[in-house]
């Protein structure tokens, strides 16, 4: 963590001094003293700090539920037609099932998090976009998995992987920059809205704007400094802008 704010600051020095692009020559030594004073703050779950996620848990319409574990996904491979987000660390098949007579309406809303249930250290996800789906009537299968299930459980256990009910394919973007990104059949759980006020403050910053490639690693860039680091640099704050 210190010597990746401390890299972060000594390459911002040097490219002011050899003449980098107007965007770093706008820096300030009191831009520089204000990142260095954010705290260096707990996020469980995120970056290399242990627990989980922490946030509001997702509440899913009446009658519709997690139809099987989510799991990690080749992209565009047997998880429905449609895909949505605009992340590209963490690819996951989430797949609702519902249990009334009528379709309805699902939203899954940006912030939310999916957790890594395997062994290895793995890459939790994150959603940046609202993503709104209508579920038709689908019977239901085995469901989730327990966000608090140890990973290497449900790794030893190596149940079948279930692709009842209705697939939506979400990409996301990663939490944990020295975890692996997500591979299929890796499982994941239902985690909660986040609450972090970083990750909020970012989201906000993003708004309803949609990201292209390069947002995208505009935002990832951006996570990482959060996860990672104390929090956004202003190098990251003047990019999201030109979102």
């Amino acid at each position: 963590m210190i010597i990746r704010i401390l890299a972060l600051c000594a390459g911002l020095v040097m490219a002011v001094a050899a003449g980098a692009p107007a965007s770093a020559q706008n820096m300030t030594a009191a831009d520089m003293a204000r990142y260095r004073a954010q705290p260096n703050v707990v996020r469980p779950g995120l970056g290399d700090d242990p627990g989980l996620p922490t946030g509001t848990p997702l509440q899913l319409p009446a009658g519709v539920s997690l139809a099987a574990p989510i799991r990690g996904v080749d992209d565009g491979v047997d998880c429905g037609s449609d895909s949505y987000g605009s992340g590209f660390n963490v690819t996951v098949c989430l797949s609702l099932c519902n249990t009334t007579s009528r379709p309805v309406i699902v939203t899954l809303p940006r912030g939310l998090v999916v957790v890594a249930k395997a062994a290895g250290p793995y890459q939790n996800g994150l959603l940046v976009e609202t993503v709104v789906v209508e579920a038709p009537p689908t019977p239901c299968g085995p469901g989730g998995i327990p966000i608090d299930r140890d990973g290497a459980d449900v790794e030893r256990e190596d149940a079948p992987l279930s692709k009842a009910g209705f697939p939506v394919q979400l990409n996301l973007y990663c939490l944990n920059e020295s975890g692996q990104p997500s591979e299929a059949g890796i499982r994941y759980a239902l985690g909660p809205v986040s609450d972090d006020p970083a990750i909020r403050d970012l989201l906000a910053r993003i708004g309803d704007r949609p990201v292209d490639l390069e947002g995208s690693d505009v935002v990832q860039t951006a996570l990482y400094s959060i996860t990672e680091g104390r929090g956004l640099t202003w190098d990251d704050e003047q990019k999201l802008r030109s979102l």
